[in-house]
């Protein structure tokens, strides 16, 4: 009885070695996947700020692109509908001096000048359309290729954010193997001693 009692309290010691240990380790693998999570935390969090403050950025220089462009394109309307006004009152002066200084021909000078301001308003009206098609045009490609680099952009923020992902979830994973392959060899170290079967029927 006095070799189970202490064959007993062996095997108890042995065992209270062994929890300690196990939880010891356990502990250690808790505190250390706590930090690589919050590193990978802190990794892209900053990632997702550098990835919007260069959004950000894109898009403000695009909207002082497009009101740049916009403000040429009001002063080129602006100018052109100017200088056809002048033309107008111009054309209507010189009608008005036909009409006071010729009674006669009145009809037919008035279908000439009528005809010829046609002809004017069309043609200064042809090329105002051209150069809005012209500002539009080049405005469309202006907006294209900035938006082709932003998407090219954000594609590669996240494809790098992607790889750090990964980088780090290996090395997550290879910490978590190191300390379970610790723990196995730590309890193969701690297990008990074969019990003494001569004992066993005492």
């Amino acid at each position: 009885m006095a070799q189970n009692a202490a064959f007993n309290q062996s095997f108890l010691g042995v065992l209270g070695q062994l929890v300690q240990v196990v939880l010891g380790v356990l502990g250690q693998l808790v505190q250390v996947v706590l930090g690589v999570l919050g590193q990978l935390v802190q990794v892209v969090l900053g990632v997702l700020g550098q990835l919007v403050q260069v959004v950000l950025g894109v898009l403000g220089q695009l909207v002082q692109v497009v009101l740049g462009v916009l403000g040429q394109l009001v002063q080129v309307v602006l100018g052109v509908l100017g200088q056809l006004v002048q033309v107008v009152l111009g054309v209507l002066g010189q009608l008005v001096q036909v009409v006071l200084g010729v009674l006669g021909q009145l009809v037919q000078v008035v279908l000439g000048v009528l005809g010829q301001l046609v002809q004017v308003v069309l043609g200064v009206l042809g090329q105002l359309v051209q150069v809005v098609l012209g500002v539009l045009g080049q405005l469309v490609q202006v907006v294209l290729g900035v938006l082709g680099q932003l998407v090219q952009v954000v594609l590669g923020v996240l494809g790098q954010l992607v790889q750090v992902v990964l980088g780090v979830l290996g090395q997550l994973v290879q910490v978590v193997l190191g300390v379970l392959g610790q723990l196995v060899q730590a309890v193969g170290s701690q297990s008990p001693p074969p019990r003494d079967l001569r004992f066993s029927c005492i």
